[in-house]
C-alpha cells in the first residue's frame, strides 16, 4: 500500500508540473510557444 501511495503523489505530483507548464505556455504572447505553428 505504501508504494501504491508514493505513485499517486508522484501522478498528483506530475499533473500540477504539467498544467503549471500549460499555463506558462498559454500566457506566452508567442503562438511558437503553443506549439501549432512552425
Amino acid at each position: 500500500m505504501l508504494p501504491h501511495a508514493q505513485y499517486a503523489r508522484k501522478d498528483v505530483l506530475q499533473l500540477q508540473l504539467h498544467r503549471a507548464a500549460f499555463f506558462a505556455k498559454s500566457m506566452n504572447p508567442h503562438p511558437r510557444a503553443m506549439g501549432g505553428y512552425p
